[in-house]
C-alpha cells in the first residue's frame, strides 16, 4: 500500500510510478526509423515529418515520451538522439546483444521494473487481479490502469520476459524461463531475500538468460553447422561476461 498523504476517500489522478502510453515494439520501430532515416539524430521537427504528423499533436508527444521511457530515446539541446542501449537493439554487435538490451528496456520503465520486482519468483495474478494490484499497490490512477496493464502485458511479451507454467504465468528480468518455485520448497519470504552480497540464482538453477540460450541448444542427433555453433558459444561467453563481469572488468 502506499503512503501518499492523499485525505482517505479520495482518487489518484496522476500515477505514482511512470509508464508509457505506447509498447515497446512501437518504440523501438521509432528509433529504428531514426537511425535509419537520419542516423541517428533528428529534431522534433523532421521526426514529426518522417512520421507525418506535427509535433505540436498530443499523440506525437507521447510517442516521444515512450521511446524515453524505454531508455531508448533521449533529448539533449539539439533535438532528439538515439541511445546506445537503442543501438544494442536496432544495430546489436552480438547475438545476445538484442535480447539483453530488450529486457533492459523494458525494464527502464519505473512500473514494469517495480511490477517485476514485486512478482519476482512469483506467479503474477490474474488479469484483473493485476489491474487491481496496479491500482492499490503501484499507484496507477484508476482512468489509466487499463492503459499501464496494456502496455505492460504487451512489452513483457515482446521483451520475451513472461513465462507460462503449469497454468501460471511469471515475469522474468532476463531471457527465458526464470525457475518456478517447487511445491516442496515454498516461495522464500521478502524478508528471507534481503542478503547484502549479490543475490545469485537459486542451487541447481542457472540465470534465465542463461537458461533461455540452453534451451535452444538442439537434439542430440539434430544437424547443427559449425556456424550456428559458433554464434551459439559466442552468445553463451557474451552473456557469462555480462552476468558475472571478471573482477577487472567491472
Amino acid at each position: 500500500m502506499t503512503n501518499d498523504n492523499r485525505p482517505r476517500g479520495s482518487k489518484r489522478t496522476v500515477s505514482r510510478l511512470r509508464f508509457p502510453y505506447y509498447d515497446l515494439e512501437v518504440a523501438v520501430d521509432l528509433v529504428r526509423r531514426i537511425f535509419d532515416e537520419r542516423g541517428g539524430r533528428v529534431t522534433q521537427d523532421g521526426l514529426a515529418e518522417m512520421l507525418g504528423t506535427s509535433k505540436q499533436r498530443s499523440a506525437f508527444q507521447v510517442k516521444v515520451t515512450a521511446a524515453q521511457l524505454f531508455g531508448v530515446l533521449k533529448r539533449d539541446a539539439d533535438g532528439l538522439v538515439v541511445t546506445d542501449l537503442a543501438l544494442r537493439i536496432v544495430r546489436p554487435r552480438s547475438p545476445s546483444d538484442e535480447t539483453l538490451a530488450t529486457a533492459e528496456a523494458f525494464l527502464s520503465v519505473p512500473l514494469f521494473d517495480a511490477v517485476q520486482k514485486q512478482y519476482a519468483g512469483r506467479p503474477l495474478p490474474p488479469d484483473e487481479g493485476l489491474r487491481n494490484a496496479l491500482e492499490v499497490e503501484f499507484g496507477v490512477a484508476r482512468k489509466r490502469v487499463s492503459d499501464a496493464f496494456g502496455t505492460l502485458a504487451r512489452s513483457a511479451e515482446q521483451a520475451g520476459l513472461l513465462y507460462r507454467s503449469g497454468g501460471n504465468t511469471y515475469l522474468s528480468r532476463g531471457t527465458g524461463a526464470p525457475e518456478p518455485p517447487r511445491p516442496e520448497e515454498p516461495p522464500v519470504k521478502d524478508a528471507q531475500q534481503e542478503t547484502t552480497g549479490p543475490k545469485l540464482p537459486p542451487a541447481g538453477g542457472a540465470h534465465p538468460a542463461l537458461s533461455g540460450l540452453l534451451q535452444v541448444l538442439p537434439a542430440n542427433d539434430a544437424p547443427w553447422s559449425a556456424q550456428e555453433r559458433d554464434r551459439w558459444l559466442e552468445a553463451f561467453a557474451a552473456t557469462v561476461r555480462v552476468l558475472y563481469p571478471a573482477e577487472d572488468e567491472k
